[in-house]
């Protein structure tokens, strides 16, 4: 982020006195890569939504990347290959995997917070389907070590029990809104018209959502007392207002 760029260089030098020549946007938020002006030689890669963004945004902090790619990028740097890899919106547009196969060594930013719950709503997540999907994608890669951008490094396990908490609140979202019918909780209240109706089920469903896995993860992972509720508000949003689930119940998909 800017306010560290003071520290960044400093930090490179205890690793290496070489120049950076090489600098890989995984998406164009400031607190990844507001420091980027600082390589003003080095040759800038990102995924070409990341690169609409960075323009929009017009930072001088945040320079334009010199090559963009839609799909894959693989880059042969200082004898190690690297695959820059986008599997689709999930947390901001454009926001890739960075893999080292022969390092087993797989970066996914803003996604997955080893030992800890995802910051608020999924880590600000812009499309939770993709979000939720995010997990497949990084399991299908050979990989020992996990770099997340915030937190701390993590391995294979970290992932798959963050996968198993995420699939939790599915399933309790899921589960409730087929117990809790809409209709009849609108057929049943009165004194409220139907947009406040609305908001009193989707809360009681979110909620209990929060109880149950409170209860269950509360313990395991960190952050699960503070960011659950956002978590099930995100998923009871997309399941409610974007897909509209209720209006179809009995549907499976």
């Amino acid at each position: 982020p800017p306010t560290m760029t003071s520290y960044l260089k400093k930090a490179i030098k205890t690793v290496t006195d070489e120049p950076v020549k090489h600098l890989v946007y995984t998406h164009s938020h400031a607190d990844h890569v507001g420091a980027a002006h600082l390589f003003k030689d080095a040759k800038k890669y990102a995924h070409k939504d990341a690169a609409y963004l960075l323009k929009v945004a017009n930072s001088p902090l945040r320079p334009l990347p010199d090559k963009t790619f839609s799909k894959t990028l693989k880059l042969d740097i200082g004898g190690h290959r690297i695959h820059l890899n986008y599997h689709g919106p999930n947390h901001d547009p454009g926001n890739i995997l960075v893999y080292l196969p022969k390092e087993k060594i797989l970066m996914g930013v803003d996604l997955i917070d080893p030992g800890h719950v995802p910051y608020s709503s999924f880590n600000l997540s812009d499309n939770i389907p993709g979000y939720v999907k995010s997990y497949d994608d990084i399991l299908s890669y050979d990989f020992d070590h996990f770099v997340p951008g915030h937190w701390k490094l993590g391995t294979r396990t970290d992932v798959e029990v963050g996968k198993k908490y995420v699939q939790d609140i599915k399933k309790v979202i899921f589960e409730q809104i087929e117990k809790n019918d809409f209709i009849e909780f609108v057929m049943s209240t009165t004194g409220m018209e139907n947009h406040a109706k609305l908001g009193v089920w989707k809360e009681k469903i979110v909620d209990e959502c929060n109880r149950q896995v409170v209860g269950r993860w509360g313990d395991i992972l960190g952050g699960a007392r503070q960011y659950t509720k956002s978590h099930c508000q995100s998923m009871m949003a997309y399941e409610v207002d974007a897909d509209v689930s209720y209006q179809n119940k009995g549907e499976k998909r």
